[in-house]
């Protein structure tokens, strides 16, 4: 999706270009909410966070995309909240938005399920545990992972496999 000045918002054709292009700051910003989130220590959001991670966890071995996608937006959700940072929160979920087709085809196949359910696991570990270096890393990754596999999937999709 693309927005445009005065003229609304526009759907825009998925690509290897823009993928990689809107991947990149997704990323980092992760993982600043991560390292955020570590550093903060809010019992209560890490808690919540907590129990996404277990819905996560429980929907991956589901056939229902939507679901576990919605389901990762509010565990990300609760990431940002746990960070503190307001204007960060913002930034990461304008681009959530713009993701959001790439997102759902990276976590259209029951293993990138689970395996994105692993890596919310690792992110709870280190923001519960306050390692303010294992956070960032952990959170970069779940973006790294959605951008992999839908590099992998995208050329299928493309051709219209």
């Amino acid at each position: 999706m693309q927005i445009n000045a005065r003229r609304g918002a526009s759907v825009t054709q998925l690509s290897l270009a823009e993928l990689n292009d809107i991947f990149d700051p997704r990323t980092a910003l992760n993982g600043l909410l991560g390292r955020k989130a570590a550093e903060r220590q809010d019992r209560q959001a890490i808690d919540r966070l907590a129990v996404a991670v277990d819905r996560l966890t429980g929907l991956a071995e589901g056939s229902d995309i939507d679901s576990y996608t919605a389901a990762v937006y509010a565990a990300h959700r609760l990431m940002a909240e746990a960070s503190g940072n307001a204007f960060l929160t913002r930034l990461v979920f304008f681009l959530a938005h713009q993701t959001l087709r790439y997102t759902r085809l990276a976590l259209s196949t029951p293993q990138r399920r689970r395996e994105s359910a692993r890596n919310w696991r690792r992110v709870l570990a280190a923001i519960d545990s306050g390692d303010p270096a294992a956070a960032p890393a952990a959170a970069e990754r779940l973006s790294q992972d959605s951008r992999d596999a839908a590099l992998r999937l995208l050329p299928r999709q493309l051709r219209g496999g």
